[in-house]
């Protein structure tokens, strides 16, 4: 299995060569446009390591930054005054603050109350579930999100003794929890690393988004799409009544989770307070809850604990991947492809518009596999295609960063999915049957609902 594995990884490494090498030799053909050739060679080998995993992410991409001066698309004091070491720092710190809630009792007791709380009233269950899942993705990972409570609702539903091929309640919120986590990531910056990126480029371009701001659009979104699905979910499944006293075991708050939900009760306040102090910065804010974590009259979260919960793959992606998509768009290629997608879409209707955009970033979800990379391949288009459509900026990427995190329909290409499909209680099928109704109904509402919200604020 890993000979095969790795016979696959060097056949898309040397695809991937073939093609930046292909487009470096045709582009001295095309005149005026070598360039923007060689940016879609670059491009497309970045997508190739990007989708098959020949190469941990932040490698293939610092390897792309690498090339960009040899390629002549960019000098090297450039690439490193765009490398995005904020945007890193934050993923590394509020990563870590992840971990200390994870490794706390904080989520058992939510679950435990939920599942032992609510009797046997399946839909009110199912909805509470997913409502707490949402809630929580907004402050920390979805990856971490799904694991921790995929985990959790594994052992409730095994302490219900609920049968993986019959329980259509058990399907229902095994199926609640990883898209749940994805819809939850749009919530705050902090939700998922390619809001961070989003977040970044709009203040660095005048567009003067906050986090305060971010959570008063992404919250009622998000609520708004957990309740679609779990409607739809609920409808499609019909869960069974259940047959359980609620006896679950209890876990009291300890030192270190009091310890841990002040830091957090902090680290809140401060995100909430930067958006009206301009002193006060998020990536600061984050930092200083980590060491407050680590400190000796603390010590909650070892150095430990921290270095290997950590994503570090995403933390170098998050540095670099700004600078490879800059110097891209640079060469004018972006503009090209956003002209072409304004003259196929009716730019004229805002309803069709946002829709047609809605189902470009779904496609392209579900087939690259994170966050970070769709939003790094889109954020230059749509960038153009506001100013070509005369369309307001800031709302058309925060829609993408929407759809970024919510456009989830195949279970082999996303991570969080994998981890509660490994249980047993859906297939692929149960995805898509939920899945695609789903994305239809909040393709047309959310998009609208979103762009209301931001230009109205």
């Amino acid at each position: 299995m890993k000979t095969t594995k790795k016979k696959g990884n060097i056949i898309c490494f040397a695809i991937a060569a073939a093609v930046i090498v292909g487009c470096i030799i045709l582009s001295s053909a095309f005149g005026d446009n070598a360039q923007q050739v060689k940016a879609v060679g670059l491009l497309a080998g970045a997508l190739i390591l990007w989708i098959s995993k020949a190469l941990p992410m932040s490698i293939a991409t610092l390897l792309m930054i690498f090339l960009l001066p040899l390629m002549g698309l960019m000098e090297y004091p450039t690439v490193l005054s765009n490398f995005g070491i904020g945007t890193s720092l934050f993923i590394m710190a509020s990563s870590g603050v992840s971990v200390a809630i994870i490794n706390s009792n904080i989520p058992y007791i939510i679950t435990n109350k939920i599942f032992a709380g609510k009797g046997n009233h399946p839909i009110i269950l199912v909805f509470c579930f997913g409502l707490a899942v949402t809630v929580f993705s907004g402050f920390v990972s979805s990856l971490a999100t799904c694991t921790l409570f995929t985990t959790l609702a594994a052992a409730a539903l095994q302490n219900m003794e609920l049968s993986k091929e019959n329980s259509n309640f058990a399907k229902v919120v095994m199926l609640s929890i990883p898209v749940c986590s994805g819809i939850g990531g749009f919530i705050s910056p902090a939700g998922t690393p390619a809001n961070m990126l989003v977040l970044e480029w709009m203040n660095n371009n005048g567009l003067n988004m906050n986090f305060a701001k971010w959570c008063a659009i992404g919250f009622p979104v998000c609520i708004l799409s957990a309740v679609v699905f779990l409607t739809l979910a609920v409808l499609l499944y019909e869960p069974e009544k259940l047959d359980f006293e609620g006896s679950f075991n209890t876990k009291k708050l300890s030192r270190y989770d009091c310890v841990v939900l002040t830091v957090v009760c902090l680290v809140m306040i401060g995100w909430f307070l930067s958006s009206f102090v301009p002193a006060i910065n998020i990536t600061l804010v984050a930092i200083i809850g980590l060491v407050l974590l680590m400190v000796p009259f603390t010590e909650v979260l070892t150095f430990r604990d921290f270095s290997e919960g950590v994503n570090w793959d995403l933390v170098f992606t998050m540095g670099s991947v700004s600078v490879l998509m800059t110097a891209i768009a640079d060469t004018g290629i972006v503009t090209k492809v956003a002209t072409a997608v304004v003259d196929i879409l009716p730019v004229s209707n805002l309803f069709i518009l946002l829709f047609g955009l809605s189902v470009v970033v779904c496609v392209i979800r579900a087939f690259v596999p994170t966050t970070t990379a769709v939003i790094a391949l889109l954020l230059p288009m749509l960038v153009d295609v506001s100013v070509l459509s005369d369309i307001n900026c800031g709302a058309l990427l925060l829609i993408a960063a929407f759809w970024a995190a919510t456009a989830l329909l195949l279970v082999f290409t996303e991570p969080i999915f994998l981890i509660s499909y490994k249980e047993g209680y859906f297939k692929q099928k149960d995805l898509l049957r939920v899945g695609v109704p789903t994305n239809v109904v909040l393709a047309a509402i959310c998009p609208l609902l979103i762009y209301a919200i931001y230009t109205c604020w």
